[in-house]
């Protein structure tokens, strides 16, 4: 019986603990379904999509900063600046050929200011940003 009953407590603190990481799971909004959180126990964050038909998709993983300004996504990560037009995600899985034209990039920091200016944005406000 008391062997049952630990059982017991053991599955209801383990089903407790996830629901409990769920809850306590940064999630900061960027715009319109796009979303960053925690990439699945790894040690950093993903920008992910979720489509209007309720498909969540990766964009991009290991983030530094992510925003959105004037129907664009910038991003910054390890290897530089990226972006893409939000008119262009037609929703496409990661592993899709044709997601492979939607990210531009990766930009030098010069690039970047280069790009903002050309589109006459201002300055981007980063939604998220891991520092």
């Amino acid at each position: 019986m008391q062997t049952i009953r630990l059982l017991l407590y053991l599955v209801l603190a383990f089903s407790c603990s996830s629901c409990l990481a769920d809850v306590l799971a940064r999630k900061t909004t960027i715009h319109d379904g796009y979303y960053v959180t925690a990439d699945g126990g790894m040690p950093y964050e993903t920008l992910y999509y979720k489509t209007p038909k309720g498909d969540i998709v990766e964009r991009f993983p290991e983030v530094s900063k992510v925003g959105y300004a004037s129907g664009y996504i910038f991003i910054e990560a390890k290897a530089g600046y990226y972006w893409f037009a939000v008119k262009e995600d037609n929703g496409w899985n990661s592993q899709d050929p044709d997601f492979a034209f939607l990210i531009n990039g990766p930009l030098t920091a010069t690039e970047y200011q280069q790009l903002v200016n050309r589109l006459k944005i201002g300055e981007v406000d980063f939604q998220y940003s891991s520092y």
